[in-house]
């Protein structure tokens, strides 16, 4: 003899699935924001380092008086290229390094920085570097001296 018992309630009713759903979608959409903000974080510490070491190559060129000329840093839209010479316009193009620019991050200040052959010296400037996606910013602060602090 079955004795066993045959119950309606075997499932889950489509209310359960859709709180279920929306749960998921909660803490997924959590998730994404978090990550998010933690990429444009990376990406702007890394842009900053990259930035950094460029400014301070450029010094050291002209510190040593590489070639006996100045040397500099040129922000353009997808790239950074350290030049050779006393301007980004009177650079000797084929001593040029260019390096990827991550367009994700913004960078406000002057878009060129030159640094004197043996002084090192350059004009009074500061760059700021930001995300669309924190509110952090990275700055680099350069005397007249040609002293880098960031």
């Amino acid at each position: 003899m079955d004795t066993r018992h045959h119950s309606a309630d075997n499932g889950f009713t489509l209310l359960e699935v859709m709180i279920s759903v929306g749960i998921l979608a909660l803490v997924a959409g959590s998730a994404m924001m978090f990550m998010g903000n933690f990429l444009g974080q990376s990406n702007l510490r890394s842009e900053h380092t990259l930035v950094l070491s460029l400014v301070k190559q450029a010094r050291t060129l002209s510190l040593a008086n590489r070639n006996r000329k100045a040397h500099g840093v040129k922000i353009l839209s997808g790239s950074y290229v350290l030049f050779e010479g006393s301007s980004y316009a009177q650079r000797d193009t084929s001593l040029d390094l260019s390096y990827n620019r991550d367009t994700s991050v913004t960078i406000t200040g002057p878009s060129e920085i030159t640094f004197y052959t043996l002084s090192g010296r350059s004009g009074t400037t500061a760059l700021t570097l930001g995300h669309a996606s924190t509110t952090t910013t990275y700055g680099i602060n350069i005397n007249m001296e040609g002293s880098i602090d960031w």
